[in-house]
């Protein structure tokens, strides 16, 4: 049986974190086309990052374990992901990457995907 199992709340946090990460990006746009103001945008960024910081350290406590079992949690929670969809995926779904990728890192013609498991997927460009 799955930690997580009849337990969304690991799964809200990530999809709320999504959101930020999100609204932190729409801003981003805004102030580049000059729609909002240096000072206006430092505000939202500013609570934006307080909103992912309090939701991260919410998460940590849901996830509080070893690294081995913070593994398999993070696995299930990606399975859970791919699960909880309705049809077969045909194009990109930037929310559900949002929840389940935690950075992207550029090197020379290299992007690597790291998942919140820990998972790393290189993809030469």
């Amino acid at each position: 049986m799955r930690k997580f199992s009849g337990n969304t709340k690991v799964l809200d946090i990530r999809k709320d974190m999504a959101d930020l990460k999100e609204q932190r990006h729409v801003i981003a746009r805004l102030r580049k086309r000059g729609f909002l103001d240096e000072k206006k945008y430092n505000e939202k960024l500013i609570e934006i990052e307080s909103k992912m910081a309090k939701l991260d350290r919410e998460l940590k406590k849901h996830t509080k374990t070893d690294s081995e079992d913070e593994t398999l949690e993070h696995l299930d929670v990606l399975i859970d992901c791919f699960e909880s969809q309705s049809s077969i995926m045909s194009g990109f779904n930037e929310e559900l990457f949002g929840m389940i990728v935690e950075k992207v890192i550029v090197r020379n013609n290299t992007l690597e995907f790291s998942l919140i498991s820990g998972i790393v997927f290189k993809e030469k460009i």
